[in-house]
C-alpha cells in the first residue's frame, strides 16, 4: 500500500503491514488504502450511516456480552432557540451501581439552524487498523451481530466523504485521533496521530462540561483511551474524490433523521407497532414500517412504488426484523429468497405462539395465504411452513363461524366434478383455499379432500341388514349372482351401510377388508328410483335391473386395473380398459336374460300334471330348455346363482309350482 501526507499533494508508496496495531505505532502512521473514491456500490448515505450504526451496536454487544433483547435505546430531544440536540443512549440493563458503567454508548446529533454534526460513542472498545483491512472483520461467528464483511466500514467512509455528501469523518480510539480523507489520486487514506496526555485531558474536560450543563442529555464523558468515538460533519477542510481541497459540509438535521430509519432500534414507536418475539425476530405492524426488511435491527431494504424489498419481487404486506441470518455483501438482503421466506414464516409462527390472544395475527396470515392476486412475499415460502404454524392455521380455519366449512383447493375442484354433491352429502359449505395454502397444511395431513372425508365417513357408517322385502331380496340375489359370475370378484362380498345423506353409492377399500360397502338407500324401491332419476311408478323389475347394473358397474370401476390383465398377453390386455368393459357387458347380458325369464307367466291345468309357461320373445328360432324340479328332491338348486359357473344365465325361482 501507499503513504501520503493527508494534506499534501503526492502519494508516497510504502508497504502496509496487516499486523500493525495501535501499540506498535509510536507517534503517527498514515495508511493509504487501495480502495478509491469511485468504488461503486448500491449504498446511499443512509446505508453508509447504517454501517457505522451496525459497528457501534455490535461493539457494545460484544464489549458487554449482551443478548439481543438486552440492547435497548432511549431517545431524547432538546431544542432551544435555533439549537437542537437529539440523543440516543444505551442504558446498561445489568447495571448494579458498582464499577460497571451505567451507560454503554450513545449517538448524538447537535446542530443549529438545521445543520450540525453526529457523535457516536461506544464504551470499552478499540478500533484497530486491521479492522479497516479489505475483507477483514471481527464479527465472524458472532450470532448477535449483523455484519461479517470487513470492507463495510471503508465503503461507508467513501460514501459519506465524497460528493454530494462531502462530510468530514474522524475517530478517536485507543488514545489516537484517526482522520479520514482522500489522497490526490482519490484513494481512501487514514492518518493516525497519538494524542498527548494534555490533549486527552482537554478532550475529557470539554466533554465533562457538556455533561454538567443543566438539563444536559449527554449521559457520560467519552474516554479517548478506552472508548470508540466517531464524529461526522465537523467544519474542516479536506480533499474530495478528485483530490482537490474543499470545505467539508455539516450534516443536515433532516438527513440525520432519515438516516436513523436504517436502524429499527432508533425508531420512535407506539405500543402495538411492533410484535417482538423471543427468538425469531419482530413483526412490524406500523404503517411506516411495513414493506421494510431488517436484520437484527438494521435495515436491509425498503419497498418503494413498483419495487418490493423482497428478493421475490412480490409485494410485502408487513415489515420484518429477522433475528437470524447473514446478509449478502451489499447488506441489501439475506442469503436467498428461500432463507427470506423461512425467516418470515418463523416470525409468524413465533407471533401466533407468543401472542395467542391476538386473533388478528392468524387472520392476517390466513388472508395473505389465501390471496391469489397479488401473491404476497410474506407467504412466498409457504412450502417451508413449520408444522406448529400449520396447526395454528388449521385451528383458525375451523374456528370460523359457521363451523360447517370444508376447505378445498382449486386443483381438487378441477379434478372432481362431484365436489358440490359431496359437500351437500357432508352437510358442509365448500370454501376454496389457494393452492399453496392448501398444500402447506396438507403436507402435514391436516386437511383431507372432500372425497377422502366422504369415504372415511362411509367406511365408518354402521352395517345394516337388508329388509325382508321382495325388492331387497332380489337385489341381493342378483348382485351376488353378478359377483359370482365375475372371476375378478372371487372372494369379495358386499354389505349395506346406513350412510345417511352421503352421496357415495358404493365404496371398496382393499386395505380395509374384502367388502364392498353399499349405501342402504338402494334397498328401497322409492329411494332407488329417486337416485336413478326414474319414476317410482316404473315397474319394479326395471328399477331392479338398473340398480343392479349401476352398482355392479361401479364395483368393477373400483377394482384395480391389473386385476383385469389377461395373462395370455392377448390384444385386449394391451388396451387399457377393455377387459373391464367386457365383464360389464357380460353381466348386463345375464341380467337381461334373467329379466326375460322373470317376466314369464306360469299356469297350471286343473286336474292335470302340467304347467303352461309363457314369456315375451323378440328373437325368432331361439332354442329354449325348461327344467322342472321337485322341491322335495332339488331344493338345493334354489341357492344356485348362475346356471353354469361364470358363463350361463342366472337361475330364476319360478315359485312354488309343482309338476
Amino acid at each position: 500500500m501507499e503513504s501520503t501526507d493527508v494534506n499534501g499533494g503526492q502519494d508516497v508508496g510504502y508497504e502496509y503491514d496487516p499486523q500493525t496495531t495501535l501499540e506498535s505505532i509510536e507517534k503517527s502512521k498514515t495508511i493509504n488504502f487501495t480502495i478509491s473514491a469511485n468504488y461503486t456500490s448500491g449504498w446511499q448515505p443512509r446505508e453508509a450511516f447504517r454501517e457505522l450504526v451496525q459497528n457501534w451496536r455490535d461493539g457494545i454487544i460484544e464489549s458487554f456480552k449482551l443478548a439481543r433483547h438486552e440492547f435497548r435505546v432511549i431517545r431524547r430531544e432538546q431544542a432551544l432557540d435555533h439549537n437542537i440536540e437529539i440523543m440516543y443512549s444505551v442504558p446498561n440493563v445489568k447495571w448494579t451501581g458498582d464499577t460497571d458503567p451505567r451507560w454503554l454508548g450513545y449517538i448524538r446529533y447537535t446542530g443549529r439552524d438545521g445543520e450540525g454534526s453526529i457523535d457516536m460513542v461506544n464504551c470499552k472498545a478499540t478500533l484497530q487498523p486491521q479492522y479497516l483491512d479489505m475483507g477483514g472483520s471481527s464479527k465472524v461467528g458472532q450470532t448477535e451481530q449483523a455484519g461479517a464483511h470487513g470492507e463495510g466500514l471503508k465503503i461507508a467512509l467513501l460514501v459519506l466523504m465524497r460528493s454530494p455528501q462531502n462530510h468530514s469523518v474522524r475517530c478517536c480510539s485507543g488514545g489516537f485521533n484517526w482522520t479520514f480523507n482522500f489522497t490526490t489520486s482519490g484513494r481512501l487514506v487514514a492518518r493516525l496521530q497519538r494524542m498527548s496526555e494534555a490533549a486527552i485531558d482537554r478532550a475529557v474536560e470539554q466533554m465533562e462540561r457538556q455533561t454538567q450543563r443543566p438539563g444536559a442529555l449527554l449521559p457520560f464523558t467519552a474516554s479517548p483511551n478506552h472508548d470508540v468515538r466517531f464524529v461526522i460533519g465537523e467544519y474542516r477542510t479536506g480533499r474530495n474524490e478528485t483530490g482537490n481541497m474543499v470545505n467539508r459540509s455539516p450534516v443536515k438535521q433532516t438527513h440525520f433523521e432519515e438516516w436513523t430509519a436504517a436502524a429499527l432500534f432508533l425508531h420512535s414507536t407506539e405500543p402495538g407497532d411492533i410484535l417482538t418475539t423471543s427468538a425469531a425476530g419482530d413483526l412490524l405492524l406500523a404503517p411506516h414500517l411495513r414493506g421494510k426488511l431488517y436484520l437484527k435491527g438494521l435495515l436491509l431494504k425498503e419497498s418503494k412504488t413498483g419495487q418490493s424489498a423482497s428478493m421475490t419481487g412480490r409485494p410485502l404486506r408487513f415489515g420484518y426484523n429477522f433475528a437470524i441470518g447473514r446478509t449478502n455483501r451489499e447488506r441489501m438482503s439475506v442469503g436467498s429468497a428461500g432463507e427470506e421466506g423461512r425467516a418470515m414464516l418463523a416470525i409468524w409462527n413465533a407471533v401466533l405462539q407468543e401472542y395467542p390472544s391476538l386473533a388478528t395475527s392468524a387472520e392476517n396470515l390466513s388472508d395473505m395465504l389465501n390471496t391469489v392476486e397479488p401473491e404476497y412475499a410474506d407467504v412466498s415460502g409457504a412450502k417451508y411452513m413449520p408444522r406448529m404454524l400449520a396447526e395454528s392455521l388449521k385451528r383458525h380455519l375451523f374456528s370460523r363461524v359457521p363451523q360447517n366449512k370444508w376447505y378445498y383447493s382449486s386443483v381438487e375442484k378441477s379434478k372432481n366434478h362431484r365436489l358440490d354433491d359431496i359437500f351437500r352429502g357432508l352437510g358442509c359449505e365448500g370454501v376454496e383455499l389457494s393452492k399453496p395454502y392448501w398444500e402447506a397444511l396438507r403436507q402435514y395431513g391436516l386437511l383431507r379432500t372432500a372425497e377422502e372425508e366422504e369415504r372415511r365417513r362411509f367406511m365408518a357408517a354402521p352395517i345394516v341388514p337388508p329388509p325382508a322385502t321382495s325388492f331387497a331380496k332380489s337385489l341381493c340375489r342378483l348382485l351376488h349372482a353378478c359377483f359370482h359370475g365375475c372371476s375378478q370378484m372371487k372372494g369379495l362380498d358386499f354389505v349395506f351401510v346406513g350412510a345417511g345423506q352421503l352421496n357415495l353409492q358404493l365404496y371398496f377399500s382393499d386395505d380395509h377388508d374384502l367388502l364392498f360397502r353399499i349405501h342402504d338407500r338402494w334397498l328401497s324401491v322409492q329411494s332407488a328410483s329417486a337416485e336413478l332419476g326414474l319414476s317410482e311408478f316404473q315397474s319394479e323389475s326395471d328399477i331392479l335391473f338398473h340398480v343392479v347394473k349401476s352398482l355392479f358397474f361401479d364395483a368393477l370401476e373400483q377394482l384395480p386395473l391389473q386385476d383385469f390383465t389377461n395373462p395370455d398377453g392377448g390384444l385386449h390386455s394391451r388396451i387399457q380398459d377393455r377387459p373391464r368393459r367386457r365383464e360389464a357387458i357380460r353381466a348386463e347380458q345375464r341380467l337381461l336374460n334373467y329379466m326375460r325369464i322373470a317376466n314369464s307367466s306360469i299356469e297350471t291345468k286343473k286336474g292335470l300334471p302340467a304347467l303352461r309357461i309363457s314369456w315375451p320373445m323378440t328373437q325368432p328360432e331361439v332354442e329354449i330348455e325348461i327344467q322342472c324340479h321337485l322341491l322335495s328332491t332339488c331344493s338345493h338348486l334354489m341357492n344356485k346363482l348362475v346356471a353354469r359357473d361364470g358363463k350361463g344365465p342366472l337361475y330364476c325361482d319360478l315359485g312354488d309350482a309343482s309338476v
